[in-house]
Order: C-alpha cells, then structure tokens, then sequence
C-alpha cells in the first residue's frame, strides 16, 4: 500500500533520492568505523628479492616429502629447506610437501623469506618441540604424534634427515643447524627422539661446549624406543652385507656401540624413556623387547620416569597412551602420575 497523496513517480523519485544521499554519505559512515586490522606483511630486502628471483625455474610439484635421501636445513611453520644427500642441491617445500624451488641454500632461504614476507610462513613460537624419527624412518611415522601435540597447543615440528646415508655426527650437525636456523626468539627446545633419533639429540648436545648459553634453552625430553644401551639385534647383524647396505654408516655405528657411546651426552634436562615391550618378540634379543630393541637397552641413568608400552618398536609412537603421555611429561614431569613415576638412578662418578 502507498502512502496517501504519492504516486508511483513521486515514491521512484523519493527512492532515488535517498539512495544518492546514501551513496554521498557512506565514506564518512565508513571512516567512522573502526577498519580490521591489515595483515602485517614485512618489506622484502631488494637483495632478498634478487637472490629469489635468480634460483632455477620450478613448477609446484608435488613430492614424497624428502624420504632417506633427503636432510632438514631449516623448519618453519610447517615449510622447510631440504639438502639432497647426493646431488647436494636444495629445495623448499610447504606443509604440503610440495615443492616451490629448488638450487642453492641460499636461493631457497631467500623464497622461504619472500613467502615469510607475504604472510604464508609463520615464525616459530618462543616454545617449540622438535620430533626426530629414527634410522630408516620417516616424517610421517611421528606425523600422528605431531599432530595430537599441536592440537594441544604446542609448536611441534617433525626434522628429518637422510638417516641411511651418512654418519651420526652428521646428523646431529644438521640438527644443530635446524636449531640455529630457528632464531634467536626460541626460550624453551624440547625434543622426542624415536631409536635412533635419540642418539642424533644426544650426540647433538655432546658437541655443545659446557657453558654453551644453548643448554639453558632444553626443557625436557622423550625418548622412544630409545637404543641408549646399544642394539643387541644390530651387533648379530652387523656384518650382514644386506644391513651394512640398507642401514648405512649409522647403522654400522650403532652396532659398534661402545666406540659410540663415548660421545654421546646425557640429557642434562629432565628426560623420560619409553620402551616398547610384549614378553619378548625376537628370539635373537635377550629378554624382553619390543622386535629390535630390548626394554634393558632404552634404559640410561639419572632419567626421570620410565614406563613399558605393549607395543613393536615402529608402531609406539603412534599408539594413543604414548600420544598421552608424551604430552604429560613434556609439561608435568612424569608419564602417568607422581605417585607411579619410576626414576633411574643417576650413574655413580
């Protein structure tokens, strides 16, 4: 129904009317407004830009994400820099794996540092928890624990490395080279070591002078399935040419334990060891084990909890009580509870 005394053109006119005033008044509507906040995007370095723009020509690809043959130089929010352990040459990938260049270091930090300035790569927070896999593993196997510590509120990130092609000291050095690449803004590293990955932290951290200010940074430790004895199974095996070709000079080395373990430090944050067990798996392993490590084998002195998970080495850090407790030691200090927790006794001097 129309209003008394207007026609349809009188109503057209008075509409039109009011939408002109409207379109004169909106920008001062706007400006009274308060506007969301800009992302912040941090201006890219001509130089920066340069070295980008001058790495070889790369089509995002798809990728396995880096197994065996390649090692971490860098992790950060999610994306990472990745060394090819035979050719050398780099590349970065996303979170995705997929690869957006690839060439030298250099050229690869500097589009790490363009996709950082545009706001696709997020800084590391203040607390991080580095996940190291073991020898002949992967990313993905630690990708569920991963992901369950993340969606507790931790900053945790997975480091890989070509565990098969090189030499322990090897890998620790680039694992020294992911944490200094972190940058000065990291407060607090905590680590979970599966196997092997454990004696890449522990050798990481015998290369730190005593007084090393980066000691001051470890907040605490998980170890799973951890070789700190030695591997029983590795010395049988040992001069098998079927092991010394797959597992590599790392492999060698853990079989030859007692020239290794002189390197390698003890945690001086408080740490926690789960070993994998079920009755004995493997006829060839003394005791109980859990198919390549033996329960007496993860053991170290001066740990402060350790428990036995039924569970085969490769699938415990997957299993759902690990995913717990791994998350309460990191922040609590003990597996389970202070009442059940079960110290070692710290090595006489």
């Amino acid at each position: 129904m129309y209003a008394k005394g207007m026609n349809r053109t009188s109503i057209a006119r008075l509409a039109s009317r009011s939408l002109l005033a409207s379109l004169v008044l909106l920008p001062a509507i706007c400006a009274a407004q308060p506007t969301p906040p800009i992302p912040e995007q941090r201006p890219l370095q001509p130089d920066i830009r340069e070295v980008a723009a001058s790495a070889p020509i790369n089509i995002p690809s798809p990728t396995l994400g880096g197994i065996q043959f390649w090692t971490d130089q860098r992790v950060q929010g999610g994306w990472r820099i990745q060394r090819n352990s035979v050719t050398t040459h780099c590349r970065i990938l996303d979170s995705r794996n997929v690869r957006h260049g690839w060439g030298t270091y250099e050229q690869c930090e500097a589009i790490l540092l363009r996709e950082q300035a545009a706001g696709k790569v997020r800084p590391p927070s203040a607390h991080v928890v580095l996940l190291i896999h073991g020898l002949m593993g992967s990313r993905p196997l630690l990708e569920p624990l991963q992901k369950y510590l993340q969606k507790q509120g931790m900053d945790a990130m997975c480091v890989s490395y070509a565990s098969t092609r090189h030499t322990i000291d090897d890998h620790a050095e680039a694992l020294a080279q992911v944490i200094d690449r972190l940058g000065p803004g990291i407060k607090r590293i905590d680590f979970v070591g599966h196997s092997m990955g454990n004696i890449v932290v522990r050798r990481y951290l015998a290369m730190l002078p005593p007084n090393s200010p980066k000691l001051r940074r470890l907040g605490a430790m998980v170890m799973l399935a951890p070789p700190n004895q030695g591997a029983e199974i590795a010395s049988r095996i040992k001069r098998s040419a079927m092991f010394q070709i797959i597992a590599g000079d790392s492999g060698q080395q853990l079989a030859d334990f007692n020239n290794l373990e002189g390197k390698l430090a003890i945690p001086s944050c408080p740490f926690g060891i789960v070993a994998g067990g079920g009755s004995g798996r493997n006829p060839l392993v003394e005791g109980d084990d859990d198919l390549l490590v033996s329960v007496e084998e993860t053991k170290l002195a001066g740990a402060a909890d350790f428990i036995v998970v039924d569970a085969m080495h490769r699938s415990l850090p997957k299993q759902p009580e690990v995913l717990e407790i791994t998350h309460r030691f990191l922040t609590r200090g003990y597996f389970r509870s202070e009442q059940e927790r079960m110290r070692l006794p710290e090595a006489r001097r």
